[in-house]
């Protein structure tokens, strides 16, 4: 027990509770707190020390669950950073220990730049020790679209308060599981292609601060910038990170900074043939807090991973709650239902560093969160080594020494230097815990960006599960790797052993549509003469489908990387250079463009430059005489795929 005060009364539970009178939303600080959000460049670095800790000085993040200690008359302050996805959620409060008498208020904040403020609840635990032990389960309604925040303010200046807060969304431990009939009935194959890895929502990443143009922009066309984002750090020269521009541009293949998602971009895929698409949520801390140094963010977002994650995931079911052509699915029977009714089936991913972290409370507890959003797919991995597994090194003169600042400063994060151009970290024990519980919530495994060994421990525990699906959404071959882009990509791609795995467990595989050469695959059919375009992706796609894996796309946009650049204009083949490229632009002959999608035209000399361009894609490939019916019916496989987590008849793939 911890030493107390003056005396408290041994009693149970007394509740004083206030009416919920607060209705017309107002400024209420004096009983909510300051609960503005303001990120500068400051708060990230703090961030990356000390993350959401007990010992965080002033407000903290309300997370899912999470525990302190009021000393003295203190109040502790959990503000929530990413507005409510739902309209009700239940607190779990609990008194742990300590004698002071303690109000506890919740309340909820606007989205809006006036940070508005409602009171829903307050009420009053009573101080002693006779209701140390005792748990306060309150619900909160009206929530939807604004921050819940939850403040304690301690009535003792001799006594203290130890305490747990819970956040409980209903229903959020139930796993959904289809009926018999479900299982054995026969469905007729959905049409279109997959895109297996696409931002939709990744304009929202980095705290808003990288992408110019918005998800719900009408036009491809994106309005000008006429600032140049340049960092200056002392004793660094400065660095431009993007260059302005004047008057509305397309963006081409090699734009990293526009958006490639946009309205107009995703209907116009949807309307020519993109089937389904995985839309994981993505971020960066260490790219956000150099955009919050250049002051570029939106000060009310966090740059944090989880926050991030969980803002892009509500923007798209904002999105998917205003066009009804597009349906966010959480299940394989939903998806084909969606996509048999002419709606785009979209399943909800989370791809970040920072995965989990224990300041936010229980890893368990936080996947049961995202589960309870709609997330499906979750990789263990991104671009540094989390608590849970190793990271595939690739641009390592850019990301290893952010790699090295989070084992740093995570103690639980280990950190392996480049031998051999490999992670050794593998899949931790808290990874097998992850990788089981996904299984048991019939998740999607997505290995990219998992070392190769932590891919290896993967799949020893989905094997034994009999064989149960794994996937790559956004990859490519090792086997057509050139000596360049090994050096580039040491592990971030497929080889034989992993990609011998996808194909026994029934999965796929994601062609990164990239602007890279790639080894010529004899069987392809198709000249390999135009390096980083289309003929450099069918050896992908040839080598993918030979292999006895279903191929889709993984495009990665708005992923801050160029995509598969065009086969005529001043950008063709952009995979070479000097006379070599002036030879393969020479050679490439421009197919008569009848019955081509709308997005012909601007793919010819642009490339992949927005995600409306997929469709060119698949007409470009048939052209040069392709067989794309595996490509066109990748949606179908995925369901395929996804249905198969769910059987119990489940067998390897010979």
């Amino acid at each position: 027990m911890r030493r107390g005060g003056a005396l408290g009364l041994i009693m149970a539970a007394f509740l004083v509770l206030t009416s919920n009178a607060d209705a017309d939303s107002q400024n209420l600080k004096h009983r909510c707190g300051n609960t503005k959000i303001s990120t500068a460049f400051t708060d990230t670095v703090y961030n990356a020390l000390n993350n959401n800790g007990e010992g965080k000085i002033g407000p903290r993040r309300l997370v899912v669950n999470q525990s302190g200690n009021l000393l003295f008359g203190g109040t502790r302050n959990f503000i929530g950073h990413t507005p409510m996805d739902l309209g009700k959620v239940t607190l779990a409060i609990k008194k742990k220990d300590g004698r002071a008498k303690t109000e506890v208020t919740v309340c909820s904040t606007g989205g809006g730049p006036d940070f508005k403020q409602k009171v829903h609840l307050s009420f009053t635990i009573q101080g002693g020790r006779g209701n140390i032990g005792t748990t306060f389960n309150k619900t909160i309604e009206g929530l939807k679209n604004r921050r819940l925040s939850v403040r304690f303010n301690s009535k003792s200046v001799t006594d203290e308060f130890e305490y747990s807060l819970e956040v409980n969304r209903a229903g959020e431990n139930d796993v959904w599981l289809p009926s018999q009939e479900q299982l054995s009935a026969v469905y007729r194959p959905v049409e279109g292609f997959a895109d297996l890895h696409a931002h939709h929502a990744g304009g929202f990443a980095f705290a808003s601060g990288w992408y110019i143009g918005g998800m719900e922009q009408s036009s491809v066309d994106s309005a000008d910038h006429a600032k140049r984002l340049k960092v200056n750090i002392v004793g660094i020269p400065a660095t431009t990170l993007r260059q302005p521009h004047q008057g509305k541009t397309i963006p081409s293949w090699d734009d990293a900074s526009h958006q490639q998602m946009n309205l107009n971009a995703l209907k116009g895929a949807h309307d020519n043939g993109l089937g389904l698409m995985v839309a994981p949520a993505v971020n960066s801390e260490w790219l956000c807090s150099v955009l919050a140094y250049a002051k570029e963010i939106d000060k009310r977002q966090s740059c944090q991973d989880m926050e991030s994650a969980k803002f892009q995931i509500l923007k798209m079911k904002q999105f998917d709650d205003k066009y009804g052509w597009y349906d966010i699915v959480t299940n394989p029977w939903e998806a084909r239902t969606a996509a048999l009714a002419g709606r785009l089936p979209v399943v909800l991913g989370v791809e970040v560093s920072d995965l989990f972290p224990r300041s936010d409370g229980d890893w368990k507890k936080q996947l049961t969160e995202l589960y309870s959003m709609g997330v499906r797919v979750v990789s263990i991995a991104h671009e540094s080594n989390s608590l849970f597994a190793g990271a595939a090194y690739h641009h390592t003169e850019t990301l290893l020494f952010p790699n090295q600042l989070k084992a740093w400063f995570s103690r639980d994060i280990e950190f392996a230097s480049m031998g051999d151009d490999r992670n050794e970290i593998g899949l931790t024990a808290m990874g097998e815990e992850l990788i089981r519980e996904m299984m048991r919530k019939k998740m999607l495994i997505d290995v990219d960006h998992a070392s190769w060994n932590a891919v290896l421990g993967i799949f020893n525990i989905t094997s034994a599960n009999r064989f149960y699906p794994i996937y790559s959404s956004h990859s490519r071959p090792n086997e057509l790797l050139t000596d360049y882009m090994r050096s580039v990509v040491p592990e971030l791609n497929t080889p034989p052993a992993i990609f011998d795995f996808i194909r026994r467990s029934g999965g796929m595989i994601g062609m990164r549509t990239g602007p890279d050469a790639m080894l010529r695959y004899e069987d392809s059919g198709v000249a390999n003469n135009c390096a980083g375009s289309v003929k450099s992706l069918i050896q992908m796609y040839r080598f993918i489908e030979d292999g006895g894996v279903a191929p889709a796309f993984g495009s990665d946009f708005n992923g801050f990387v160029p995509t598969t650049g065009p086969r005529f204009g001043n950008q063709a083949c952009p995979g070479t250079s000097g006379q070599q490229r002036i030879d393969q632009m020479e050679a490439q002959v421009q197919p008569n463009g009848a019955g081509a999608p709308p997005s012909w035209s601007r793919y010819l000399t642009r490339g992949m430059s927005d995600i409306g361009t997929e469709p060119a894609v698949i007409f470009d490939m048939q052209k040069l005489g392709v067989d794309t019916e595996p490509l066109e019916n990748s949606a179908q496989a995925f369901i395929k795929m996804w249905g198969r987590a769910y059987r119990s008849d489940r067998t390897e793939i010979p």
